[in-house]
């Protein structure tokens, strides 16, 4: 098994709870305000390594407080963080209100992570970025040109490319053309693939019509409804058939406490899994598990469980 590289964001959530989410021009009381290590990257590396793969991780995060606090949490979850850079900026911040009934709103400050250029991803290409790499793990929380850049050198490489299209502002269907896995909610596919998305059959032909895009498989997540995956059926000489091969996976029945994470809970730990080993409906079913353990918990990165909480959880559902 080879390891994930991690090109993505890295922020400090400051998260309210709230007993509803304001409207606009309303002011609500918040009940307590906690800070958690998150930013997508950082939250799905710190996924995919409590899943048990080697990650390494090519982000910023400022010279500040903040700075130390999320470089420190990667380290504690033994996250190689050497392609880290501290910059001279303030941190990624997220500030996030969650309401009584789990739901999230989240607005995102890039800070240091919008300082991120293609030269430093050169750079770190030439200083042993790609090595023991066989997954390459990106988002879209930093700057698109360094997104791609890396999408376009892990395909030059070999290396499997996840792409979760998230947030999917600005994304268009040329991004996923070099794609091996594509990620995306039921709201990103819906934008991606020009059509509703809210039930496992929209969910089933906005696959189809992303695969005609180009990338080789589509999962899209549909929350209380589960996961949909969706690949090109192929003959024994790996050719494409005619034809779409489908796996669904139900969700979780689980107390939801607070949603933030869950999706990138599920895309760490389904990478993971994805390095490991090729059985679709396994990988399918253990980031399902994890992102469902994550709902249970608060914070992001607090709330990501390890192997263990989740190879027990799915033990006590066979």
């Amino acid at each position: 098994m080879g390891g994930i590289l991690v090109v993505g964001s890295i922020n400090m959530d400051v998260v309210i709870r709230v007993k509803h989410h304001p409207v606009p021009g309303e002011t609500v009381r918040g009940f307590e305000t906690a800070y958690h290590p998150g930013g997508k990257g950082a939250n799905q590396a710190v996924a995919a390594s409590r899943a048990g793969s080697f990650v390494r991780v090519f982000g910023a995060v400022g010279n500040d407080s903040f700075g130390e606090t999320l470089q420190s949490a990667l380290l504690n979850d033994d996250i190689d963080t050497q392609f880290v850079r501290m910059i001279d900026k303030p941190s990624g911040v997220a500030l996030i209100t969650v309401s009584e009934d789990g739901e999230n709103t989240i607005i995102v400050a890039g800070g240091a992570n919008e300082q991120l250029r293609e030269q430093d991803l050169m750079d770190a290409d030439g200083n042993g970025l790609w090595d023991g790499i066989d997954t390459l793990l990106v988002q879209n929380e930093i700057s698109p040109d360094v997104t791609r850049l890396a999408m376009r050198r892990a395909h030059e490489l070999g290396i499997h490319v996840v792409f979760n299209a998230s947030p999917v502002a600005g994304i268009t269907v040329d991004w996923i053309k070099h794609v091996d896995t594509l990620v995306v909610n039921e709201t990103e596919a819906q934008t991606l693939a020009d059509q509703p998305v809210m039930t496992v059959d929209e969910a089933k032909q906005a696959i189809s019509r992303l695969l005609h895009t180009g990338p080789k498989s589509v999962i899209v997540t549909l929350g209380a409804q589960g996961a949909v995956f969706g690949s090109w059926k192929t003959d024994d000489d790996g050719e494409i058939g005619q034809g779409i091969h489908v796996v669904s996976q139900s969700a979780f029945d689980v107390p939801v406490v607070d949603t933030t994470a869950a999706g990138d809970t599920f895309v760490g730990a389904l990478a993971a899994v994805r390095s490991a080993c090729s059985d679709t409906s396994k990988a399918l079913r253990f980031a399902a598990a994890a992102s469902g353990l994550a709902v249970t918990k608060m914070g992001a990165q607090s709330s990501i469980p390890t192997r263990r909480d989740v190879e027990m959880f799915l033990a006590e559902r066979k």
